[in-house]
Formats: C-alpha cells, structure tokens, sequence
C-alpha cells in the first residue's frame, strides 16, 4: 500500500547510502495505443495497447506498464520495478466542493507540487503540477492535470514513474494527453447503469500497513490515500471496483478529552443509531451500525488509545454484492493492533 510522504521522506536519508543494484527497469515499449471510452461520464483517452488496464466506469481508468509495476504504485518501495502509469479520473462535485477543493486533496505533502500553471485539455482551460522526489534507485516523478468541461465534474490525469523512467514516456505521455476528451454528464436518454464494473474485487490476500500509532492489514490490491480532513491524520483504504466501498481511520488529538463514554456521547446525534459496545486491539471501543443510504452500510468504531482517539470508518455498498466486501473488510478490522 502507498505509505505517506513522511514516510518516503524518512527512507530518502538512508535511501542515498545504498546502491541502486536493486533497480528493476521495466520499460515497455509503447508500440500502438488504443482508446479507452467511459460509458458512465463520456470521458476518453487513448493509452499503450500492450500495458495492464483496470478501470470503474464513470469513475476512473488506469494504465500500467505492466502487472508487476503496480504493486510498487501501492508500496512506494525506496527500490523496486521501475514502472510507469496513466491515471483517469472523474469526480463529480459534491455540494460546496470547487476546483480548488479537490487539487487540495493531495496524495503526497503540498510541498512536493509545484505551482498550477494554465494549459489546454480538450479546448478547455485546465490547470498543471508537476512533482517529484528521490528514492534508492532515482526519481519518482509525476504531472497532474485538472479541469472542468462540465461545470459538475472534475476530470484529473496523472502521469508517473519511477526510477528516472519518466523521461523515458514524456514525450509519449505528451501525445496521449492530446487525445484526451473531459469528463461530462451523460444525455438521457443513453442512461446506462454506470456499474458494469471490471475492476476487481479486494483481495482476501492482505498486507501489513503500518500507521500513526496503529498497525492493520489490508487488501494487497487496495491503495492508502491521506485526505484532508479535521483529524491529525486520515488513512483511506480502497480499491479500484467501487469509490463508495473502503475503510477510513481518522486520528484525532486527545489530549484534553480522552474518556470513550463521553466522546461517543457527544458524538452520539451525528449517527442514526445507538452505539454498541466492542473491542478493537483489545481496548474497549465503541461502534455505530447503520444504513448511511439506501445503497450503503456504515460501521463507525470509536477508540481511544493514550491521547488520541482513533475513528474507524467502515462503507461498502449493499446492492452489489455485500460478501464481496463486508468480509474482507471484517478480517482486516480484526487485525487493528495499537503501536
């Protein structure tokens, strides 16, 4: 799983006193591109014919260099294949949210971004960042585009690889940006229900993640994003097949309240339910169980370890199949250990 940026920041120091005999180039050679066309939010891209590709309709699409090159996007591994990736995604704005709103929901620190500069996607206006950051065996090196052909729809192409590969694509990356067309909402009248998913499901395979204070395994196939929320710090686990099933742990300062009873008391109106009482790592917790939506079923555990009070999160989706989801994301709840 993607570890944060804290983390790739630490193993920089120590990264640059090994050699890079670890260093696996993966270069595919681009031969032919073919198009990927989203049924559920009319956006396309053409992309190397002979690369891996997965994708959620209406959502997202994504190419890899190759299977094994994506283990290593989740990870972020100071050595290891050295692949590269094309990323697709549609994010239909929330009430209150703007552009602005979802460039700031960064995957790596601030930092690492440069200035958006102003380019052209599709006749439209859009915004450019590029990022970068070293590792054992090179640079890890990125571009992310934003725009908005609908007014209701952000469309985000990202572009990365590893271990200096990036030049490698650049030009090419360059010329599949060219055929981009923006995300916008269907007609109508061609209202195709937009999950016919191809994505897989999580993984019963899990994988240790170790975070702020905790540890929890987790799909092998899910990746870890850092959004901005009120907490100290956010983990969401999720995969590819559904954006409405994933795991969230928020870790929130408690120094000046860290008493269970009276947290989960005062915040006992935002949910739809009495709590119950459980364990998680072995402390007292306590957790909400209720329908969020006609479509989703949410946990949400409370726990209070030391000063911080650490909130889980659970969603996944009731009309495809729950067992493919409520199971796996059980066992992975189970293995919460505190550090």
């Amino acid at each position: 799983m993607k570890k944060t940026l804290i983390f790739i920041v630490s193993a920089i120091a120590f990264s640059f006193l090994l050699n890079s005999c670890g260093n696996k180039k993966n270069i595919v050679e681009i031969k032919t591109l073919t198009t990927y066309n989203d049924a559920g939010t009319n956006f396309s891209i053409q992309y190397p014919a002979n690369w891996t590709a997965t994708n959620t309709i209406g959502e997202r699409f994504v190419s890899f260099t190759s299977k094994e090159a994506i283990k290593r996007f989740k990870t972020f591994d100071p050595e290891g294949i050295a692949g590269a990736k094309i990323d697709m995604q549609a994010i239909k704005l929330k009430e209150g949210q703007t552009l602005d709103s979802i460039m700031n929901m960064k995957q790596f620190e601030p930092g690492i971004y440069s200035k958006p500069v102003e380019v052209t996607i599709d006749g439209t206006k859009a915004l450019k960042q590029t990022y970068e950051f070293p590792l054992t065996d090179g640079k890890f090196q990125g571009e992310i585009y934003y725009a908005l052909k609908d007014p209701t729809i952000v469309t985000i192409i990202s572009f990365e690889a590893f271990a200096d590969l990036f030049d490698t694509y650049k030009a090419k990356f360059a010329e599949i940006l060219l055929t981009v067309k923006l995300a916008k909402m269907a007609d109508a009248k061609s209202d195709t229900v937009k999950k016919e998913i191809q994505a897989d499901p999580p993984s019963a395979k899990l994988t240790n993640y170790k975070g702020d204070g905790f540890t929890m395994q987790v799909p092998d196939n899910f990746d870890v994003k850092n959004p901005k929320t009120t907490a100290i710090k956010s983990y969401k686990f999720e995969g590819m097949r559904r954006g409405d099933c994933y795991m969230l742990i928020d870790v929130f300062d408690a120094t000046k309240q860290n008493k269970l009873d009276k947290i989960v008391a005062d915040n006992k109106g935002k949910y739809n339910t009495e709590p119950k009482s459980t364990t998680v790592s072995g402390q007292k917790a306590s957790v909400f169980e209720y329908a969020a939506s006609a479509q989703i079923q949410r946990k949400v555990y409370f726990v209070v370890n030391g000063n911080k009070l650490y909130r889980i999160t659970v969603d996944y989706n009731k009309v495809e199949d729950a067992n493919l989801f409520k199971p796996v994301f059980d066992k992975s709840i189970a293995t919460f250990k505190f550090q």
